[in-house]
């Protein structure tokens, strides 16, 4: 139970969870992996601690996914009529973009609350544009074709996904549900 205290004023300096000053923002109690019998932390620095997250997930494995990658010989294929100075490119490692999204998914994880559908919005287009990225880099390594993805073919989805987003958000900003976010684009589509 936590005491709550009145300065002179008569106003509450700490309040329980049950009865917050606002329903978002200021300070939030995590519980969890992170700290298990709890901690306060003003919201706002949940994005700090979150880049900090990925940096040091990449500063940690970066040196060991470039060497795995590179044993594994998964380098990029140079185009024959390119630029001479792209040749030198050539066994670079690529799909060094997976250790990115690793590091953003797991932040998000830890630091960023799940019910709040403007951070799977986020996600989806950040990963979206990460399995576009996969795509192009699987068809240099794998398929061994210099070109990888076509540029209309990447503008394509990337564009879709783009849309996707878009038009969630334009529904989603006013309203509380999903379902009712769902009811207005139905009618919107009729």
């Amino acid at each position: 139970a936590i005491k709550i205290f009145e300065d002179v004023l008569g106003q509450t300096v700490i309040r329980p969870r049950n009865a917050p000053l606002k329903k978002e923002g200021g300070l939030a109690i995590l519980r969890g992996n992170l700290c298990p019998r709890g901690a306060a932390i003003k919201q706002a620095a949940a994005s700090p601690m979150a880049a900090l997250t990925a940096l040091l997930i990449g500063l940690a494995f970066g040196p060991w996914v470039i060497r795995r990658l590179a044993a594994l010989k998964i380098g990029q294929p140079i185009r024959g009529y390119g630029m001479e100075s792209h040749l030198a490119k050539s066994g670079t490692p690529t799909m060094g973009g997976v250790l990115v999204l690793i590091g953003i998914g797991v932040a998000t994880v830890l630091w960023f609350d799940w019910t709040n559908r403007f951070v799977w919005v986020v996600m989806l287009v950040t990963f979206g544009f990460g399995a576009v990225g996969w795509v192009d880099d699987y068809r240099k390594v794998v398929k061994k074709d210099p070109e990888g993805m076509r540029s209309r073919e990447k503008f394509f989805w990337q564009t879709l996904i783009g849309l996707v987003a878009a038009t969630y958000l334009a529904f989603t900003v006013a309203e509380t549900t999903n379902v009712r976010v769902w009811e207005l684009f139905m009618r919107w589509v009729q």
